[in-house]
């Protein structure tokens, strides 16, 4: 199951809630070296999608981010909210994609469940 949804373009959990209206694959080379590294910001309701990854950094970023560690089943597997630039990690052993989203759009710990 892949925790994002092409077709729609919308990164989205089983009960219907949507944590990003627009959802950037990064799949080739250059767009996972890329990733949020120089920009300015990541505007609210949108998200990077990392397949085959299960740690991350934010260096060369200059804003926090909020981390989305999903399994190859599309479950949950770790979430870390506001990591700041700057940092290596964290890391979930167990995922098999990672999602960067704005920092904020984590609130509480109603967010679990998967991805559809």
């Amino acid at each position: 199951m892949r925790p994002w949804t092409a077709r729609e373009g919308a990164l989205r959990l089983s009960d219907g809630r949507v944590l990003a209206e627009h959802a950037t694959l990064a799949n080739t080379f250059w767009s996972r070296f890329r990733g949020l590294m120089g920009r300015s910001t990541l505007l609210p309701g949108t998200a990077f999608v990392f397949p085959r990854t299960n740690a991350i950094h934010t260096f060369f970023m200059r804003f926090p981010i909020d981390v989305v560690f999903v399994d190859r089943e599309g479950r949950i597997v770790r979430i870390v909210k506001r990591v700041p630039p700057w940092r290596m990690g964290p890391v979930a052993w167990s995922a098999a994609w990672t999602v960067e989203l704005p920092a904020g759009t984590l609130v509480g710990d109603e967010v679990d469940g998967v991805f559809e």
